[in-house]
């Protein structure tokens, strides 16, 4: 059975103290029978759904200098483990005198935003990842179509 994730947003919008079997159902997350919803595996700690590819490239499309595969988890924690590679490869910290500022190769809204809209618009019932291709220069998102 899956467990759901934690919905710190659930509980700050709507004052939830615990999520419960019958709350999930109002929500619309868990049928009757106890079977969740798509929506609730979706937002489950585990589930069916493939999930981001993501590659980081070297010179060229034949040097792949890492990849990272996040399958089968909350699209919370999607969000969350593409988040922490792009700023393994895109952010660092330049000391400049005194003072110590971030430094951004590409936006991490502009980043964050390709991956929430990959996630929101792709098609579920395809069994296919959402394509994170990460140059040094661009990052390319592509997201399973019909």
């Amino acid at each position: 059975m899956h467990q759901i994730y934690t919905f710190l947003f659930w509980k700050k919008l709507y004052s939830i103290e615990k999520l419960t079997p019958d709350l999930l159902i109002t929500l619309g997350l868990r049928e009757k029978n106890g079977k969740y919803t798509n929506a609730g595996a979706l937002f489950a700690g585990e589930n069916d759904y493939r999930g981001i590819d993501l590659v980081k490239f070297g010179d060229n499309i034949n040097v792949m200098l890492d990849r990272a595969q996040i399958e089968k988890v909350s699209v919370l924690k999607l969000c969350q483990d593409a988040l922490q590679k792009y700023r393994q490869y895109y952010q660092n910290e330049v000391i400049d005198g005194a003072y110590r500022r971030k430094n951004e190769q590409i936006p991490e809204n502009a980043f964050r935003e390709a991956i929430a809209n990959a996630i929101v618009h792709r098609t579920w019932d395809v069994n296919a990842q959402i394509k994170v291709a990460m140059f040094d220069d661009r990052i390319e998102v592509v997201c399973p179509r019909a």
